[in-house]
């Protein structure tokens, strides 16, 4: 043992034999509590995470029915310690009954030094079950994790913390996705929505991007119960739905965002082509064009190129072949460098469409196929 750590375990067995013959004494106590402490922490910073466990629990076992403020001051510094030394080497489930015997105990203490203690605790609560969270969904333990993600909403929810309130976004995003994976779209459109109504209006950059990634979920999950819709005959009610994405988010500069706003037009257009509303189809794909022909954003690209190649291939249904022709082209010449695999995809169809152009029109086969999908 080190002189140093020789010291100060003398200087506590002398506190504590001086304890020992003044119990009532108060301030000795404290005396007491902060030596232990000090200890604790000289025996992490050489190594002995055992032994400064082992003292921090000392502190806890010897003053936690104290009702000296001093004193329960030192209690909720072992345990927020002793908690991180727990934490720092993988002990998570051990480290969050602690952090939450802080939280259970001193949650009414209005004291600053230990309402920020509180604070602290519920921080490492949150953190760790996010990533509990996390490592569950991964392993495929979607109903454990949901469960998980509950507590953080449950513990941390009534707060004005921003820190916990972006742990709290990140909960319900993560149950939103669970709910969404398991074919739950109503429950899962449900929660996310819960986080645009509790944190939309917050000015503070962390909660703002839970915001944009909820959006995007809300977005994608509208259009895949299209999607759904669609398949089931339900068409106008998808229709709806499509409507719904561009009106609330045809405005966003959120890349991620306007790739489902494309795709919402993209659907759009195609319901009103099945239909023989050529005219109303092409006004849309159009839309598309204006909106997003600029973009470098390869997924953005992607449904561009996709507009225009239902665009052309109206075109050429109605016997515009000069117009068609030109269409064709400007898929070609946009996006014919570009490496993307879907991306050439429509490029080699533009190709395709306009070499038959040159032949001699459209097949019939063609013509009966288009847009049935």
């Amino acid at each position: 043992m080190s002189i140093l750590l020789k010291i100060v375990a003398n200087s506590v067995s002398d506190e504590y034999q001086t304890e020992k013959a003044k119990p009532g004494d108060s301030l000795l106590r404290d005396q007491l509590a902060t030596t232990l402490i000090d200890k604790a922490r000289t025996l992490t910073d050489l190594g002995h995470k055992k032994e400064a466990l082992e003292t921090y629990n000392q502190v806890v076992h010897k003053f936690d029915k104290s009702e000296a403020f001093t004193l329960r001051e030192r209690v909720v510094t072992a345990l927020t310690e002793e908690g991180n030394i727990l934490r720092d080497n993988g002990h998570q489930e051990e480290a969050l009954a602690v952090y939450r015997k802080i939280v259970s105990q001193f949650d009414t203490i209005e004291t600053p030094s230990v309402r920020e203690k509180v604070t602290q605790a519920r921080i490492q609560i949150a953190t760790i079950l996010i990533q509990k969270g996390s490592n569950l969904v991964e392993n495929g333990h979607e109903e454990e994790a949901l469960s998980v993600y509950e507590d953080v909403i449950h513990e941390c929810e009534d707060t004005e913390n921003l820190f916990l309130c972006e742990q709290v976004a990140r909960a319900l995003i993560a149950k939103g996705d669970i709910l969404r994976s398991k074919g739950h779209q109503e429950e899962a459109l449900t929660v996310y929505e819960n986080v645009i109504n509790k944190f939309s209006t917050v000015k503070d950059l962390p909660l703002q991007e839970q915001i944009a990634i909820t959006q995007t979920r809300i977005a994608i999950t509208l259009i895949e119960k299209a999607t759904s819709l669609t398949k089931r005959g339900y068409k106008e009610k998808a229709l709806a739905i499509y409507e719904d994405v561009i009106h609330r988010f045809g405005t966003t500069e959120d890349p991620l965002l306007q790739e489902q706003v494309a795709q919402a037009l993209l659907e759009k257009g195609t319901y009103f082509a099945k239909l023989f509303r050529y005219e109303r189809a092409i006004s849309i794909y159009e839309e598309i064009f204006s909106k997003f022909g600029n973009t470098e954003n390869p997924s953005l690209q992607l449904r561009v190129a996709q507009a225009l190649l239902e665009k052309g291939e109206i075109l050429s249904l109605k016997n515009c072949k000069d117009e068609a022709s030109d269409v064709y082209e400007k898929i070609i010449k946009r996006f014919g460098q570009k490496d993307n695999a879907l991306l050439q995809e429509q490029v080699t169809k533009a190709q395709t469409c306009k070499r038959r152009l040159l032949v001699g029109g459209f097949s019939m086969t063609r013509r009966r196929s288009l847009f049935v999908k």
